[in-house]
């Protein structure tokens, strides 16, 4: 008599299901995108206050004091200079995104500079003055008419 010998295959008991891999994080915004965006949401806020003061007139003023939120309106100081930049950009051909490239800003701020709704901020009047090919009290002159 032959003698079997039977192997007996243990069953291991089932491995629990893997967990789904966690989804991975999303980077951390780059700060000079969040930079470039803030800029933008500032310049659109400020269009619509720009815009409230027109319509509403001098109540608008003590209503939505421009100056509050931070941002650089002076009434007096906008006329000579947008009319100015607007007749620059003319004489040389160039159109709003040339200047920003050549001062370092973007196409957006030159056009509201043009529009009056802004005037530059000093760190921007070196730039300005050299891409314009003059001096940077011409430019400083006319932003306090």
């Amino acid at each position: 008599m032959a003698v079997l010998t039977a192997t007996v295959e243990r069953t291991r008991p089932a491995a629990p299901p893997a967990a789904p891999a966690a989804p991975a994080r999303p980077a951390p915004p780059d700060p000079e995108v969040l930079a470039r965006e803030a800029h933008a949401m500032a310049l659109a806020l400020q269009r619509v206050l720009f815009t409230v003061q027109r319509l509403l007139g001098p109540a608008a003023d003590e209503e939505f004091p421009l100056g509050s939120a931070g941002l650089d309106r002076r009434e007096e100081a906008l006329e000579p200079f947008a009319p100015w930049l607007r007749a620059a950009l003319a004489q040389r051909g160039w159109s709003a995104h040339e200047l920003a490239r050549r001062v370092g800003t973007d196409a957006a701020t030159v056009r509201f500079w043009q529009d009056g709704l802004l005037v530059p901020s000093a760190r921007y009047i070196p730039g300005l003055a050299a891409a314009l090919n003059v001096e940077p009290e011409e430019i400083a002159r006319r932003l306090e008419r």
